[in-house]
């Protein structure tokens, strides 16, 4: 019998108000994938997915979205639910620090994260979705990419009152309790990834020649690889990060100048953030994007559904051992980096369960531990790389500060690689010949790049 769970709907923000909040091209895209899905033929053909034909219903009037995904709620009439996701068309123009309108990471995105969920389902424990149909291409009669799967039950960490970033603060410490039952579950989780190994960096799809078999292939979101080294991936991060800057911001502007020095900062770290010993793999399965909204639990705090495997990829042990986690964000604006009680309670989950014996011995080529690889400094330069697509404005505090220290001003610092010798030349090299006057600090910063002007130096 397939598990009844409420209705995910209850629990989704009202349409009406979420699209207010939305940019209007973006809010029209989503509206018009809606009126261009044929969803009483999606009705139809999801009944007959089930054994005997059980007829069912797609709520119109609520539903979710992502970046990329629009999201929609079956119901059947026996009261079970299931989820479409359907793959929106890109946007005419992304913001800076998503990749671009690229067909083809589409269809990788789909492909991998089945064949993820299958095998997580197959080596692990872990609570993630189900998948009963799929599409990977437009060329089907429903004219999109789509994935049909179970519902993932419980509420995103923060609907559930729980707030890592600021939990040892006296409003929020009556939650401290829950947020050690989740922290317990994310150690659990994170230990079961870690064994979870492969000899090259990429993400995982089905064998062509033998499906009930993996491979890894290129990393879905980006299309790079697969690797050999875990510098070869970074460099090769770093180099599509500047690739990106260079294509896709005005030249001789403020946000490109600021956002090819991030650049610079990542590839200036890349040698400190990797373990020679560790640089030739084996290479650990990571989610890819572990945020609280990803990460489902329920009311004692336990973790009831992991979703949004499009990201996997098997990474470098540095990627993989990010402080972060889905503990709280780098916020570098706010000038935090990471809640030391949270990172605590979690490291201590780690060390517990590491002396239970769930750890597999030995852990990496380095002798490392998993908790000992969270606590690297290497881990928290990672943490600010996993936002570098977050251009200046995100990444460059961060990262600024966990290279050069606490009180780097993020401003002061670019000012001075600008007028540099070494970052007029970088600057050059990534075709800005010309200075551009760059008073101001980041908070200053716009989506149009800044105005145009001659230095006054």
């Amino acid at each position: 019998m397939a598990p009844k769970h409420l209705a995910p709907s209850v629990q989704w923000e009202g349409v009406e108000s979420a699209l207010e909040d939305c940019d209007p091209d973006y809010a029209k895209r989503i509206q018009d994938t809606l009126a261009n899905l044929p969803l009483n033929q999606f009705e139809q053909h999801i009944s007959r997915l089930r054994t005997p034909r059980v007829p069912c219903t797609i709520n119109r009037q609520r539903y979710v979205w992502g970046h990329y995904h629009l999201v929609l709620e079956v119901a059947f009439e026996d009261s079970v639910y299931w989820i479409l996701r359907v793959r929106m068309p890109p946007l005419n123009e992304l913001p800076s620090w998503l990749p671009e309108a690229d067909p083809a990471e589409a269809v990788r995105s789909v492909k991998s994260e089945i064949a993820t969920l299958r095998f997580l389902r197959e080596r692990t424990t872990l609570p993630v979705p189900e998948v009963f149909d799929f599409a990977l291409s437009t060329d089907n009669q429903f004219g999109v990419i789509y994935m049909v799967m179970s519902v993932a039950p419980g509420k995103p960490v923060f609907d559930q009152g729980i707030d890592l970033l600021v939990i040892d603060e006296p409003e929020h410490q009556l939650h401290i309790p829950k947020a050690q039952v989740l922290l317990k579950d994310a150690a659990d989780m994170q230990l079961q990834l870690s064994q979870l190994r492969f000899d090259k960096i990429g993400s995982i799809y089905f064998d062509p020649e033998d499906s009930s078999k993996y491979v890894i292939g290129r990393i879905s979101d980006s299309g790079l690889g697969p690797f050999s080294t875990a510098m070869e991936y970074y460099t090769a991060e770093a180099n599509l990060f500047r690739l990106r800057v260079i294509n896709r911001t005005k030249p001789q502007t403020r946000m490109r100048q600021q956002m090819l020095w991030v650049a610079w900062l990542y590839r200036s770290a890349l040698l400190a953030a990797v373990d020679p010993r560790d640089n030739n793999g084996p290479f650990p399965l990571c989610h890819g994007d572990l945020h609280n909204e990803n990460v489902h639990i329920n009311e004692e705090g336990h973790q009831v559904s992991v979703v949004d495997w499009d990201s996997a990829f098997a990474a470098p042990v540095e990627s993989f051992a990010v402080p972060g986690l889905f503990l709280c964000y780098a916020e570098p604006l706010q000038r935090k980096h990471l809640n030391k009680a949270a990172h605590g309670m979690f490291l201590q989950a780690l060390v517990d369960q590491e002396a239970e014996g769930k750890a597999v011995e030995p852990a990496f080529p380095s002798g490392r531990s998993l908790s000992q690889l969270y606590s690297t400094f290497s881990s928290h330069l990672i943490n600010y790389f996993a936002f570098i697509r977050a251009d200046y404005r995100w990444a460059g505090p961060g990262l600024y500060r966990a290279l050069f220290g606490d009180d780097a001003d993020v401003d002061v610092g670019f000012e001075r690689f600008r007028k540099s010798k070494f970052g007029r030349e970088w600057l050059a090299a990534s075709g800005d010949e010309e200075e551009v006057d760059l008073k101001g600090g980041m908070g200053e910063t716009t989506d149009e790049g800044g105005e145009e002007s001659e230095d006054s130096e």
